[in-house]
């Protein structure tokens, strides 16, 4: 039927020899394509962190290394990113809880809720923070963070970013804070 509305068009279809014939010839590069963009992908999902110099170490009595305001981090609000704290001084972990923020900021305007993005900054935990999460933590300490709210002008508010935020700082910092303090 197709045939006979096509022939009145003056148009001819493939022969499925030909139409056989290209599709095996794709099939052939199609592993070549996957591994092109698996390579790719490999670096698409890490935060990009721009340096323009060298670090160098300052003196060691201070253990103040190089200005960190020149590093700059690229976020998606879609990805999971690896955080760890190993061998970092107070300022380093301060820091590194900065990006923190900075990260749930990008993933709630990318639509996620509180929960979802704490338990993505969870997800990335590595070594000390992931030691302290699977094995310091009781399920029940772990739910009362994720669960976390707070109320707002009448309303509730999730608050599970923020909450894990503090507990990281006044467990790997030992700074105390009390409910009115801000990052």
């Amino acid at each position: 039927m197709l045939d006979e509305k096509l022939k009145g068009l003056k148009i001819s279809t493939l022969d499925d020899e030909f139409a056989e014939k290209i599709e095996s010839s794709n099939k052939k590069y199609e592993s070549v394509i996957q591994d092109e963009i698996n390579r790719l992908h490999k670096y698409a999902d890490r935060p990009i962190q721009r340096l323009f110099y060298y670090n160098r170490l300052s003196p060691v009595d201070i253990l103040h290394e190089e200005q960190e305001y020149i590093n700059t981090n690229s976020y998606n609000g879609k990805n999971i990113y690896e955080w760890n704290l190993d061998g970092y001084t107070e300022k380093q972990i301060y820091n590194l809880v900065h990006r923190m923020c900075t990260y749930s900021t990008i993933s709630k305007a990318a639509g996620n809720n509180d929960f979802n993005i704490a338990n993505m900054i969870v997800a990335g935990f590595t070594s000390q923070l992931k030691g302290w999460w699977d094995n310091y933590l009781t399920p029940l300490n772990k739910e009362e963070i994720l669960r976390t709210v707070k109320q707002e002008n009448n309303q509730i508010v999730e608050n599970a970013v923020y909450t894990l935020m503090i507990i990281i700082l006044e467990h790997f910092t030992g700074r105390f804070s009390d409910s009115s303090e801000n990052l």
